[in-house]
């Protein structure tokens, strides 16, 4: 028997596309434009010569078919997962991905990750700069540092330091 070819990354579209209903929402997920998820949607429309969203005037709907199909494609997209970390067991990682807001990242953390790493040697570090919450899961992140009173999303969070603020004063100089 002859294996297919599965369009992965147009089901993984298709995926995103349904849980949001928005071809907007599944490109902000994705980190693509909305015109490439609609690209991803028609070719694998075309390929399976099956209409998956009808476009109504509240927005996208899933089509019967469509609805049919998506718990078992999750649920191989969660077979996936599955089988990678089983692939992964015993491989420690020696990357650490950090994110943290640009201006923090810059002034304080970027310094001093040289004598962190140094310490620890073997081990890599990236520094992601954020601008806003973090989605572990598509971010592939490993540790998030985050201005805010709350982790989101019931993360599990350690306070690094409180604030402490300081009115600044700013003289402005008027030419005439």
């Amino acid at each position: 028997m002859k294996r297919t070819h599965l369009p992965l990354n147009g089901l993984r579209v298709f995926d995103a596309a349904a849980r949001h209903l928005s071809f907007t929402r599944a490109a902000d997920e994705l980190a693509v434009t909305p015109a490439a998820v609609g690209q991803h949607i028609r070719a694998l429309e075309d390929l399976l010569g099956v209409v998956l969203f009808r476009r109504t005037t509240r927005g996208l709907e899933l089509t019967a078919e469509a609805e049919a199909a998506l718990p078992s494609l999750r649920l191989g997209f969660s077979h996936f997962e599955q089988s990678v970390a089983l692939l992964q067991v015993g491989q420690a990682s020696t990357v650490v991905t950090i994110s943290a807001p640009a201006s923090f990242a810059a002034r304080w953390l970027a310094p001093r990750l040289a004598a962190y790493r140094a310490q620890n040697e073997g081990l890599s570090l990236r520094l992601f700069a954020s601008t806003g919450p973090i989605d572990f899961t598509q971010a592939n992140i490993d540790l998030a540092i985050l201005h805010g009173p709350q982790a989101p999303d019931g993360q599990p969070s350690h306070l690094l330091q409180g604030m402490r603020w300081r009115p600044l004063l700013r003289r402005m100089c008027v030419r005439r």
